[in-house]
Order: structure tokens, then C-alpha cells, then sequence
């Protein structure tokens, strides 16, 4: 089994774990998270939010990871604002694909708020997802500080 299929495992078993400590599955993460030694991690059309959730967590302590995908997963404004809050802290990820996820404004929003901050993202991909106006804003505001981002996609196809 690869460390990505290990690595999927874990955060599908942590996702349905019920556990006395209402912190056990963030903590878990954390712990994977600082284990998980890819480069390149693709998990698009595996995960759910709680996954995503989880992923989220790991990320804020991982320093390996450049390139992640994570297209069609349905994580919502949700899952995006938890990836957004990674990123603030992450300084490893450079490629972020997000496509197909059902995020609209408040995702992308929160998103924007992490790029004004991040200096590691060259590459972030949210085609086909529900941004509307008030996150298009957002995100423009962002890069006027954000001098690392070379590529930005919202398209819907």
C-alpha cells in the first residue's frame, strides 16, 4: 500500500472513530500530518468534509507537502474555510486544486483572507465551483498583497 493510500486510510478511519476526547480526531491529524512525508498528495473525489476537515489539520504542521488535489470532494465553504486556515500556517504547499467543490462566497472568502498571508501558493485552481461576487472580490483584494500567486482559475465550464 502506497503512503497515499495509508494516508487516505488513516483519515477515513479518524473520520468515523468516536472517541471520548471531542479533540481526538484534530489531534490525530495533527500527529499524521507531521508524518506524512509526499510531495504530491491527489485525494479528488475521496474525501468528504470530515476528511477535509481532518486534512486541514494535518497541513498545519506538515512541511513536505508542494502539490495537493483535492477536486471534486464536495467539501463546501466549510471545508474551504478550514483549508484557508491551514494555509495561513502551512508554508510548504505551492499547488492547490479545489475544482468541483461546491464553494461559494464565504469559502472563497475565507480563502482570499489566507492569501493575504501565505508566500508559499504559486497555484490555486477553484473551477466550476459557486463564487459569486462578493468572493471574486475577495480574492482580487487578496492579490494585491500576495506576491507569490501566479495562477488563479474560477472558471465555470
Amino acid at each position: 500500500m502506497s503512503e497515499q493510500e495509508c494516508f487516505l486510510t488513516l483519515l477515513r478511519f479518524m473520520s468515523e472513530c468516536r472517541g471520548s476526547d471531542s479533540n481526538f480526531h484534530l489531534k490525530m491529524a495533527r500527529v499524521s500530518g507531521s508524518f506524512l512525508k509526499l510531495p504530491v498528495l491527489n485525494l479528488s473525489w475521496q474525501l468528504r468534509k470530515t476528511g477535509v476537515v481532518l486534512l486541514a489539520e494535518a497541513l498545519k504542521v506538515n512541511s513536505t507537502l508542494t502539490v495537493l488535489k483535492l477536486r471534486g470532494n464536495g467539501i463546501g465553504d466549510e471545508g474551504a474555510t478550514g483549508l484557508a486556515e491551514a494555509l495561513k500556517l502551512n508554508s510548504t504547499v505551492a499547488v492547490l486544486y479545489l475544482s468541483g467543490n461546491g464553494i461559494g462566497d464565504q469559502g472563497a472568502t475565507g480563502l482570499a483572507e489566507a492569501l493575504k498571508v501565505n508566500s508559499t501558493l504559486t497555484e490555486l485552481c477553484l473551477d466550476n465551483n459557486g463564487i459569486g461576487d462578493l468572493g471574486a472580490t475577495g480574492l482580487a483584494e487578496a492579490l494585491k498583497v500576495n506576491s507569490s500567486l501566479r495562477k488563479l482559475s474560477f472558471e465555470w465550464q
